[in-house]
């Protein structure tokens, strides 16, 4: 299965955001972003392989909307990390500010590619995650109902797909969580969608690049 004919080049977005994850160990960033959520979420995915920090780019000195890239993110480290506690990064509930950016030419331990490709498959079902709670025409409304009411309160047709998809989004996240083989995880995945029928055409409609 390939995930790469959809590659998120983690461009900035039209308001200049640009985030990344670092990970200290290697001093390498490894996914860039432009969504704060989205990356938050990756980051807290990723802390059962190993430790991420959420780096404002913008803020480094020599920063510019082209410098880094999915491409070539991994060449790329902190000047700044003597100031980061790398033992504790969920203390950090903002994006951390970079001072600079400078180059790392060493020899990595790790298989990149390997890394960036999964870091880049759960940017893809996050994705589809929020695709697919949208596509209901209730889905919205029943969100922000489902805030104010209980079930017991609400008609089932009214939290019925809410629950459904709450439930599916939840046990995707664990997937992904728990996930160490790209493929096993797929599978597995897919195995969940085929449980809803509505979900499953959906996936075949929209994300039918997904190959299974």
């Amino acid at each position: 299965m390939d995930y790469s004919q959809h590659f998120d080049f983690g461009a900035p977005n039209n308001q200049g955001q640009h985030y990344a994850l670092w990970e200290p160990v290697l001093d390498r960033f490894l996914l860039a972003l432009s969504d704060f959520q989205l990356c938050e979420t990756i980051k807290f995915l990723a802390s059962s392989r190993y430790k991420l920090f959420l780096i404002d780019l913008t803020t480094a000195e020599n920063y510019t909307p082209t410098l880094i890239d999915n491409s070539c993110c991994e060449n790329w480290a902190l000047s700044n990390r003597g100031d980061i506690s790398i033992i504790h990064p969920n203390r950090y509930t903002d994006a951390v500010p970079a001072k600079q950016l400078i180059p790392n030419c060493t020899t990595a331990d790790w298989d990149l590619v390997q890394e960036k490709t999964w870091l880049q498959s759960v940017l893809v079902w996050l994705k589809f995650i929020n695709q697919l709670k949208q596509a209901h025409p209730w889905m919205v409304y029943n969100s922000f109902i489902g805030h104010i009411y209980t079930n017991s309160e609400l008609p089932e047709s009214d939290h019925s797909w809410y629950d459904r998809m709450a439930q599916l989004e939840n046990a995707i996240l664990k997937v992904l969580y728990l996930g160490t083989d790209l493929e096993q995880t797929h599978q597995q995945i897919v195995d969940l969608l085929a449980q809803d029928q509505y979900v499953l055409d959906f996936w075949q409609r929209r994300m039918s690049y997904i190959k299974t």
